[in-house]
């Protein structure tokens, strides 16, 4: 069974525009081009895992379409 990603939300102490922070998991860093995520609310902070890993599900979902031709 593949390891889960697990993102943790935190409040950035060093950021005043930004005050909430996602740290991206290593396995995605590269696909995300970032380590650190930086957002105005909590919501959004909350809601950006979930629409990671919906678009990365799609992203795969597309790449099973495609033919060998």
């Amino acid at each position: 069974m593949p390891r889960r990603a697990v993102f943790k939300v935190h409040k950035a102490k060093y950021s005043r525009n930004s005050p909430w922070m996602v740290r991206i998991p290593e396995r995605l860093q590269q696909a995300e081009r970032a380590e650190r995520r930086f957002f105005k609310e909590e919501t959004e902070t909350k809601a950006y895992p979930d629409r990671l890993i919906l678009d990365l599900c799609n992203y795969h979902t597309l790449a099973l379409g495609l033919t060998d031709i």
